[in-house]
This record gives structure tokens, sequence and C-alpha cells, in this order.
């Protein structure tokens, strides 16, 4: 009953004969609404359930990823892992609700696929202690856009990559972000090889149980814009 997974046990026709809370949370009922209940009132019209019901009596064993949809019609996607015969006649069902973690997944590689095709130089930079931050990744615009590679600046704060002076105004910049916990733009000279850039940044945190944990910088080089104007 304390268990965080959803637990059931099923008959061989496929119905609910005992479940935990958790269980209920899953299917969208109160956990004694379930008993009784047939597994085939929560899978879409597409599932193959005889077909699958069939197989796992076989096996006796099986580990899968699927999608139900609860009484309260919210769709989930569930992982379990089901155990044929526990006692002749019982078999056992434990599985947790994934759809979160999916949901996630498909940002980070929506947030992936941005951050390596956009042309603006992109920076992630973790929040390391109170006002420490080292370099965490760049994207493909960052290198062909400045003279910094991925090798050379992985897990450098601003100051050990950019001097004291430069680096003590961008880490100032940062101590802002992370103090207002929002985003800021500002724009800033950095030294060249031949001449100073002037860029514009957008620094933007990433937060965590009320904590930043991370920021992310859009650079854009206007040099040439500021010298028109």
């Amino acid at each position: 009953e304390e268990a965080s997974d959803a637990i059931v046990i099923v008959n061989d026709d496929g119905r609910i004969t005992d479940a935990n809370e958790a269980a209920g949370t899953i299917f969208g009922v109160k956990d004694n609404e379930l008993l009784g209940r047939s597994l085939t009132e929560f899978f879409p019209d597409e599932f193959a359930f005889d077909t699958e019901w069939q197989d796992f009596q076989e096996t006796g064993n099986q580990r899968d990823t699927t999608t139900i949809i609860g009484a309260d019609g919210v769709e989930r996607i569930i992982e379990y892992s089901g155990t044929a015969e526990i006692i002749p006649g019982q078999h056992l069902f434990i599985s947790r609700d994934i759809s979160e973690r999916r949901e996630r997944e498909r940002e980070l590689e929506v947030a992936e696929t941005v951050f390596q095709n956009t042309q603006d130089a992109l920076v992630l930079v973790d929040v390391v202690d109170e006002q420490e931050y080292h370099l965490n990744r760049v994207n493909d615009a960052f290198e062909d856009l400045t003279p910094y590679g991925r090798p050379d600046i992985t897990g450098l704060s601003p100051q050990e990559m950019l001097g004291d002076e430069v680096g003590g105004d961008i880490q100032s910049r940062f101590n802002e972000c992370v103090a207002r916990q929002e985003t800021i733009e500002f724009e800033q000279v950095v030294p060249g090889d031949e001449e100073p850039r002037i860029w514009q940044v957008r620094v933007t945190p990433i937060i965590q149980d009320g904590e930043v944990t991370q920021l992310v910088l859009v650079m854009r080089n206007i040099t040439e814009r500021k010298e028109r104007e």
C-alpha cells in the first residue's frame, strides 16, 4: 500500500482483483473502484490486447512501455513489468507514470535542435556556487563566431576565459540574473586579436526547485552595426 509504483493483481481473464492506491491514480479512479474491472477498459482501441495478453501468459514475464487512458479521460504513458502466476491464476503488474519524463525528453530534444542550429552563439553555464560560474557547453555557431573552441573553454570561469576585467563584468551580470531570476540583456565589449568585438548578450536562468542551476547565453556580434550607427 505504501509503494509509489502502481501495483495490480489480475486474474486469467485480465480483470483486476487487487490494487494499491498508486494504481488508482494511474488509472484515474480510487483504488477500490478498480476491483473487477478489465484491463481492456484502459487501453486505446488500436492496442492489440488479446495478442499481448496471450504472449504474456506464454512467456510469464513482460516489460514494456505503453499508453493507457484513465477513467478520468487522461492519457498517460506508463512503464510496466508483469509477472505471471505469482500464485495460480493470479498475475502481478507493477507500473509507473512516465508521461512527464517523456515530455521533458521531447522538450530537451527540441531544445537541443534549437541549440545546435541557431545562428546566434549559445553558451550553457553551470551555476556552481554563489557567484561562481563554469562554462559547460557551446554550440557550433559560438565556435564559428569566436576564437574559442569547446576543449579550450569547458569548465572555465568568465575570469579564466576573458581576464579579470571583462570576466568580472560578465560575472556581475550573471550575479544580477541569478538574483533577479529573470532574463537580462546587455552589451559587452570583448577584446579580440585585431580589434574589440561588441556583443549583444541575453542571459536566461534555468530554475529548478526555486534555485538557478544554469544560465543560457545568447550572443550576437553587433560590432558592424555599432560602427554603422
